[in-house]
């Protein structure tokens, strides 16, 4: 019986090994790419001024547009 345990954890240690090392190697790649590639962009990057990035409402078609608030207009009080 006991060579039977002796055999079994040959072979079971490599695989526990590599799968150990994969996420270990995910792990840090991730991190890399998540965290310190943001901080340092690539050469010739030039990031987005606010108005280009984001889209004004007339620029959008089919969103939804705020209530313009003129003479006689009433305001709803929220209790």
């Amino acid at each position: 019986m006991s060579l039977a345990a002796v055999v079994w954890h040959w072979w079971i240690a490599p695989l526990l090994l590599g799968g150990g090392l994969l996420v270990f190697a995910a792990t840090v790649v991730g991190y890399l790419k998540q965290v310190v590639q943001p901080r340092f962009p690539p050469k010739g990057y030039v990031p987005p001024t606010p108005l280009e990035s984001s889209p004004t409402p007339e620029a959008v078609e089919g969103s939804p547009q705020p209530a313009a608030l003129g003479e006689g207009a009433e305001v709803e009080a929220s209790s």
